[in-house]
């Protein structure tokens, strides 16, 4: 085997390894958002609130996962109240 097989064959089998590391990466990514949608079966409803008590943003029928987004940017907006009911 000469240089320029050995080469051909080392980037052929990196290709064949960034392949592989794709499919997993994307069939894993796939497998968290379904057991995620399986098991994340309670709902909420979050109203955000100024420091006047109005309501700036009210949604409903989000999962723990919108409900976490929503407190993290809440937060970073400065917003100081969020209440966050169970929906049944």
């Amino acid at each position: 085997m000469n240089i320029s097989q050995a080469m051909k064959f080392t980037k052929i089998l990196g290709y064949l390894t960034m392949t592989a590391n794709g499919i997993l990466r994307l069939s894993s990514s796939i497998v968290r958002k379904t057991s995620d949608a399986i098991t994340d079966t309670r709902r909420y409803k979050v109203e955000i609130l100024n420091d006047d008590g109005e309501i700036v943003s009210q949604e409903e029928n989000l999962t723990n996962k919108a409900v976490n987004k929503k407190l993290d940017s809440s937060s970073n907006l400065g917003l100081k109240t969020v209440v966050v009911t169970e929906m049944k």
